[in-house]
């Protein structure tokens, strides 16, 4: 289904945004590849809230310590050396996802789309 919307939606603009409709044409399976995930994992894979949030606060609070850096090699240095610790906690003990949860379901998404679907159907009719 979620196929469906998206070759209607690059139909439907083709004409207006040829370059966008082309990468959906070619790019489709692999912008949807999260769907082969479990629904509780799909807005984690999607989204850059871990970058945004987690990180930036991590990078934010502790630099704060620091106060002023003398270059800006030293501030790039540091920054470095903080994703290269959050880097090693996150592959030691901390997880984001637990992946042997991950298994190949039926997708419940299904009846959504559908009705996503026939919805999308009904206003290009219109």
């Amino acid at each position: 289904m979620a196929l469906k919307i998206t070759a209607m939606i690059s139909e439907e603009y083709r004409h207006k945004y040829p370059a966008v409709s082309k990468l959906l044409d070619e790019h489709v399976e692999e912008m949807l590849a999260y769907y082969d995930f479990p629904e509780k994992h799909r807005r984690k894979i999607r989204t850059t809230n871990l970058l945004e949030g987690t990180l930036n606060s991590i990078i934010k609070r502790k630099s704060k310590v620091v106060g002023i850096f003398p270059n800006r090699e030293s501030c790039l240095r540091y920054a470095c050396r903080l994703l290269m610790e959050i880097a090693e906690d996150w592959q030691t003990g901390r997880k984001y996802m637990k992946m042997e949860e991950r298994s190949v379901e039926e997708p419940k998404y299904l009846f959504k789309e559908i009705k996503q679907v026939k919805l999308a159907e009904e206003l290009m009719a219109q």
